[in-house]
């Protein structure tokens, strides 16, 4: 049987996803459009002050700060993968 040339890349399956940071549990709502990055920076780096709202976004790294922090009805910031789009 005859092998077939395969060629590797170095491309990872991960490579196809970017990582970006959603604000959630804003007194907004959907309609809250505000960036990560362009929030006021605090001498606190996971977290950040909106000028629109007036209030404090904490930068969540697990299930149990999300939870945490919705109990608490605070804004909060996560990191989701979206889908890069191949053109």
């Amino acid at each position: 049987m005859k092998s077939k040339n395969t060629k590797l890349t170095n491309q990872l399956q991960t490579d196809f996803w970017e990582d970006t940071i959603d604000i959630r549990n804003c007194v907004f709502g959907r309609d809250c459009k505000q960036i990560w990055e362009r929030l006021t920076d605090t001498t606190n780096a996971s977290l950040k002050f909106c000028r629109k709202c007036e209030r404090n976004i904490y930068m969540i790294e697990n299930d149990n700060d999300v939870a945490n922090a919705i109990r608490l009805n605070q804004c909060i910031a996560i990191k989701v993968q979206s889908q890069l789009k191949l053109i």
